[in-house]
């Protein structure tokens, strides 16, 4: 399947019972797998079948204990957990996104109860967003439990149209034909409600055996609304069903000879292309294009049918000065980058993705992260490959000397415990690896220097290697100690430790080589051989912390942001690689102007932030980073306040969270959610966190 394949919308994918000139409410469907360093994580995944299983164990326990029995057995207990658990994965699921886009599977009935219903009484006043509610519901197959909610939309008025239509749908769902016939017999006219109440009606003649009135009614549907997706769809298939796929031309032919719509003339086209008649679809194309070019759908199509038969050129001159993502929507918007990635205007989809990236749609990440790889490899196999001899890329080190969330909080050293004057800084960079992961790598020194700054009597900094404006570069043997020792000044050089370390994957194992070079004596001072199972990298990050620790012997100092509670340190890599991306790519940094999907990283930030409440510098790194890109100039935080106050209102007035919330909250305006907590936050705060926060708060916003 090609990647114009995935989302080119047929006029036969759509539900037969919703006009297509009405969308539904987002609930997207479930994306395909991600793949690459930036694809989104699948967030929540509610496992049915275990709650089942729990829900089947305490239920027999229960019962026993109500007929004054003792509870069955264990094995009993477990055998009927495992029928109802085998139960619960076979019912159908319905997957839903949360306001933070993750996802999660719950059984039908879980959905309607808990979900649904609820928001159905919520929305039973007002028509519109009742009628939204409605069309998702009856989609998703519910019909009988929503004639009540039908029937209030009728008693609501609005639209009545629409209300009668949906009205009918619930009654034909639920099996009463004979009261959605009365019902849909009252919208007339003409319309895409009115096409969806034939089209209703046809289903009916259809169960009471008239295939005729059948195929009369979708005859009405199609003359009361000719571009509605799903009457084009059935009517054309059973023409062809009835008289082969001759009879069906023939009245394609007709209608859009008659100028019937665009959605005839677009199948029109689409026959020509089939037939490898390239010329009289692009005409077909010009025509609908100046009567209907700013239709989402007619976009949608054109673009899907040219890139999926190979003529992606055609396609950006058609329509590469009119296209407009305002106008034509995301699935439209997706197809134009893939006819971007065909032609090689790569700067032009680029810029398109990152737009996309910052539309409230969680669910087009996968598809974002897809496009972005492959423009990516397209760009690098068109780059001509290196002479022989060639000179490689320039590599700069770029040394970050504090933790990352420190980065966008003004100064707030008070986070950091203090160092003695023989305190060394060590120089991490990331491992070298040509066979792991390196996105892992960068995370995992990061997160290494965070945990030396702030559980040892030494300091750290991060040595990054970058491509400018290209990426980080990801390298398979350590830079040379001596060049990192290098980028300090000679004053400085003598307390300088640089650690470097070098990954391999064997068959079975995981190992790590971790060097200590003393830039004071020019010579390596500590080397340690580390070996985890293969794959187990969390393992074997927790080993160089333990064995960089060792290595130091500088005695432990009082942690200041994780005190006692565990660190998380698989969330923490993958926080600390969004963060580092979105650190480089600002307006000073090496990586300016070529950070592609900084939302999808924000809100990765923020799915691990929210995972791990126990880890504080989680929190302080995701304040810290909406701080600094609001401050570098980017719009994308602020989609994050919601979040960001969630947090803020949790965290106790004598904690960090609570104090560093002043920077991202100011720099995002919500000056009034701050002042109703800063006199508590201040007045519990040590000496060197309250003149931080006075001199933060006496600044005009």
């Amino acid at each position: 399947m090609g990647l114009f394949d995935k989302w080119k919308k047929k006029s036969d994918d759509r539900p037969a019972e919703l006009p297509n000139e009405l969308p539904l409410e987002p609930k997207p469907k479930a994306p395909d797998a991600p793949s690459g360093d930036d694809a989104l994580p699948s967030g929540l995944s509610g496992d049915a079948a275990e709650i089942a299983a729990e829900a089947a164990a305490r239920e027999a326990r229960d019962l026993a204990e109500a007929r004054g029995g003792a509870a069955p057995p264990p094995q009993r207990a477990a055998a009927a957990a495992a029928t109802a658990a085998t139960a619960a994965a076979a019912a159908p699921k319905m997957r839903v996104f949360d306001a933070l886009g993750r996802t999660l599977e719950l059984p039908r009935d879980v959905y309607f109860a808990q979900l649904l219903t609820p928001a159905l009484v919520r929305a039973q006043e007002s028509a519109g967003p009742l009628a939204a509610l409605l069309r998702n519901a009856l989609n998703d197959g519910f019909s009988r439990e929503l004639l009540p909610f039908t029937a209030k939309l009728l008693a609501l008025g609005g639209d009545t149209a629409q209300a009668r239509t949906l009205h009918g749908l619930a009654q034909l769902q639920a099996g009463d034909l004979a009261a959605a016939e009365a019902t849909l017999a009252e919208v007339t006219g003409r319309g895409p409600w009115a096409a969806s109440a034939r089209q209703a009606e046809a289903r009916i003649r259809e169960r009471r055996g008239d295939p005729a009135g059948r195929m009369a009614k979708l005859h009405e549907a199609f003359d009361a609304e000719p571009n509605h997706a799903t009457v084009f769809g059935e009517l054309v298939r059973e023409l062809e069903k009835a008289g082969g796929v001759e009879a069906r031309r023939a009245w394609t032919l007709e209608q859009h000879g008659k100028q019937n719509g665009w959605r005839v003339s677009l199948f029109q086209a689409q026959e020509h292309l089939v037939a490898k008649e390239l010329e009289p679809a692009l005409a077909i194309y010009r025509a609908v294009l100046e009567k209907s070019g700013d239709v989402a759908e007619v976009m949608l199509t054109l673009l899907g049918d040219l890139g999926r038969h190979g003529h992606a050129k055609e396609a950006m001159e058609l329509v590469g000065s009119r296209f407009d993502l305002a106008k034509h929507g995301a699935e439209a918007g997706l197809n134009f980058v893939r006819v971007c990635l065909d032609v090689g205007d790569f700067a032009r989809g680029r810029m398109l993705l990152h737009h996309l990236a910052l539309l409230p749609r969680p669910d087009l990440g996968p598809a974002l992260d897809e496009l972005t790889l492959a423009i990516d490899r397209k760009e690098r196999e068109q780059k001509p490959a290196p002479a022989a001899g060639a000179t490689p890329p320039a590599i700069a080190l770029v040394v970050l000397q504090e933790p990352l969330f420190l980065q966008g909080l003004a100064g707030a050293s008070f986070l950091l415990p203090g160092k003695g004057p023989n305190a060394r800084t060590l120089a991490i960079t990331p491992w070298a690896t040509a066979t792991g992961d390196a996105r892992f790598a960068r995370g995992a020194a990061a997160l290494l220097a965070e945990q030396v700054w702030l559980h040892t009597g030494q300091r750290a900094s991060l040595v990054v290697p970058v491509v400018p404006g290209q990426a980080i570069a990801t390298l398979g043997t350590p830079i040379k100690a001596e060049q990192i020792a290098g980028l300090w000044p000679e004053k400085l050089r003598p307390s300088v430790v640089v650690v470097t370390m070098k990954h391999a994957t064997t068959e079975v194992a995981e190992t790590l080589e971790i060097e200590l070079f003393d830039a004071a004596r020019a010579t390596i001072v500590g080397r340690k051989q580390l070996s985890v199972e293969k794959g187990q990298f969390e393992a074997l990050l927790r080993a160089a912390d333990a064995a960089l620790r060792q290595m130091l012997e500088p005695g432990i100092q009082p942690a200041v942001l994780n005190g006692r509670a565990p660190i998380a340190p698989g969330r923490q890599v993958e926080a600390l690689a969004c963060a580092l991306s979105l650190v480089l790519a600002g307006p000073q940094g090496p990586l300016y102007g070529v950070l592609a999907g900084e939302r999808a990283l924000i809100r990765r930030l923020m799915f691990q932030c929210e995972a791990s409440p126990t880890v504080e510098s989680l929190e302080v790194l995701f304040a810290s980073i909406l701080a600094l890109r609001t401050l570098q100039g980017s719009d994308v935080p602020s989609e994050f306040v919601r979040a960001l106050a969630d947090w803020f209102g949790r965290a106790s007035d004598d904690s960090n969270r609570a104090r560093v919330a002043i920077a991202p909250l100011k720099a995002l305006g919500q000056n009034a959610l701050w002042r109703t907590r800063r006199e508590k936050i201040t007045a519990a705060a040590p000496p060197a966190a309250r003149a931080w926060l006075e001199k933060l708060d006496g600044i005009r916003s």
